[in-house]
């Protein structure tokens, strides 16, 4: 079972109950986190010992690639079992003849060279461009750094949920529900890309439409905010919905 945390409508939920009916023989759960600030204040959830985490970086170093590469990161629990669905290569921390710390290969699978186009996996130059870009933007923020723009991004998320919920024609979708980052708003008129397609003069990226996904949501925006957003830029985009 692949569960997002958050999930894709920016919904906080309680993943350790995901897959408790399944025999625990045959228990295998993935949960999914696209945004890597989120963990900065998220729980991290494990509902058995047959769980594997993955997610992406990207975001917090490198614009949208438009098909890649990515980073990709993932986790799971220590065991051959686990390791071998891993795909690529794993690289290990040890200490040199000197004791100086150093990093080596500990397992490469051949299945780029065997499989060719049917590997899981492909290792490349731009990828280790977008590993060192990761790296140098941590190394920027450090371990405060990262949490401070998680709290950032969750305050200003919440201070844009609570002012265009107070707009008349405008309803947030899952009121009830925590979220991060992201939320899905009922828009006014009922579609939402035409709200979006209008609000995209005023300097706004376009928000996603929901319907694209599910036509039954064709009414609903999906709405991000990141730590760049100011408190002006916020208001700005509440006006600009109001406007329509």
């Amino acid at each position: 079972m692949v569960v997002g945390y958050p999930n894709f409508y920016g919904c906080v939920t309680d993943v350790r109950s995901s897959g408790r009916d399944r025999a625990p023989a045959r228990r295998l759960l993935i949960t999914v986190t696209e945004e890597p600030f989120a963990l900065a204040l998220l729980e991290p959830r494990a509902s058995s010992a047959r769980t594997f985490a993955v997610g992406e970086g990207s975001r917090s170093a490198f614009p949208l690639q438009f098909g890649g590469p990515y980073v990709g990161l993932f986790a799971c629990r220590e065991g051959r079992d686990f390791l071998q669905q891993i795909p690529g290569r794993l690289v290990g921390e040890t200490v040199d003849k000197n004791g100086e710390r150093g990093y080596v290969l500990t397992l490469a699978t051949r299945a780029q060279h065997i499989r060719r186009e049917r590997a899981t996996s492909n290792i490349c130059t731009n990828t280790g461009l977008c590993a060192l870009s990761v790296t140098i933007r941590m190394c920027m923020l450090g371990k405060q750094g990262f949490v401070e723009a998680g709290r950032q991004c969750l305050a200003k998320s919440e201070y844009l949920r609570s002012k265009i919920s107070g707009l008349a024609g405008y309803s947030l979708v899952y009121p009830s529900t925590p979220t991060f980052h992201e939320f899905a708003v009922r828009v006014r008129g009922g579609s939402a890309a035409a709200s979006s397609t209008r609000s995209s003069p005023r300097a706004f990226s376009p928000a996603s439409t929901s319907g694209r996904v599910e036509p039954a949501r064709a009414d609903q925006l999906l709405i991000a905010v990141t730590e760049r957003a100011s408190r002006a830029d916020l208001d700005a985009f509440v006006s600009a919905l109001d406007g329509i």
